[in-house]
């Protein structure tokens, strides 16, 4: 229940926040990042400064629904182009994306797997995992 309702209010927030974004800037600035523990240093990759691209993004939020109608249609376009044609051999593309993501997988896996240890080893572990922000 409690996290039914943490869902509501997030989309709440969101909902104002996107809604604020073009009249005042610093309205961003309330939203917290939850920090990682101390004994997890971050890589360089994983900084960024978090308010520039909020920002950013509540600017040009129409730029998703361009790109999204643009996806849709070359997925239409692709579809007839292809129709009559013999498939293309992608084996090898195949195997190069799969080798990366089973990369990008296991890095994501172990960054999050000693926060994820230190929440539910901490006091009321999966309640303060799921329950509390």
């Amino acid at each position: 229940m409690c996290t039914y309702i943490r869902l509501l209010q997030l989309t709440g927030n969101i909902y104002n926040t996107m809604s604020r974004l073009s009249t005042n800037e610093s309205m961003l600035r309330n939203v917290t990042l939850i920090e990682a523990n101390s004994y997890l240093e971050t890589w360089k990759i994983e900084r960024y400064d978090f308010h520039r691209w909020r920002t950013w993004m509540g600017q040009y939020w129409y730029l998703s629904l361009y790109l999204s109608a643009l996806y849709v249609t070359l997925i239409y376009i692709g579809q007839k182009w292809m129709q009559n044609r013999t498939p293309y051999s992608l084996k090898t593309q195949a195997i190069v994306w799969n080798v990366v993501m089973g990369i990008f997988c296991f890095t994501g896996f172990y960054r999050a797997l000693p926060e994820v240890i230190s929440v539910l080893m901490g006091p009321d572990g999966v309640h303060r995992s799921l329950c509390i922000l």
